[in-house]
């Protein structure tokens, strides 16, 4: 049966949100390792640079861990089609075809559509749009500090 309404919010999420509905949080939520995934091999060359691009932001913002793999390569792969797309269509008149029926929507605008629709699907799962940063508030990682740079740190 599937589940109907609207998803619910990870306990990490509430928990930065500051949990308004004071519900007591779930106590055995499976926590994913911390960590970069495995960037595939084959990744086209496009959605190779934009995993060199997002992937280590989002590892250090707490938002992609080694569980996400598949998620992000198809992320980077819908990037990689929305902008082969793109290139595909150089004029207005690349957007359209004429037929002896009428006119009809490009197929590569069709794709190009499609590709961006998952981007912001799966952009949104990443926190990579306005609307999906506003209510969390990530805990960069930072970065360690040597014992003299703590000690210098304290004593000015």
């Amino acid at each position: 049966m599937a589940k109907t309404g609207r998803p619910r919010k990870p306990t990490a999420v509430r928990a930065l949100e500051g949990n308004r509905g004071n519900r007591p949080l779930p106590q055995n939520e499976p926590k994913p390792d911390a960590g970069l995934p495995p960037k595939p091999a084959d990744l086209p060359a496009r959605a190779s640079a934009e995993w060199d691009r997002l992937a280590p932001m989002l590892v250090q913002q707490g938002l992609l861990c080694v569980e996400d793999l598949a998620d992000f390569t198809a992320y980077c792969l819908a990037w990689d089609t929305m902008m082969s797309a793109q290139a595909q269509l150089q004029s207005p008149d690349d957007m359209v075809n004429e037929t002896g029926h009428g006119t009809s929507i490009s197929a590569w605008l069709r794709i190009r559509n499609q590709a961006m629709g998952e981007l912001r699907r799966l952009g949104h799962e990443f926190g990579l749009s306005p609307s999906a940063r506003a209510g969390v508030q990530a805990n960069p990682k930072q970065p360690k500090q040597s014992r003299v740079s703590r000690l210098r740190a304290v004593n000015g």
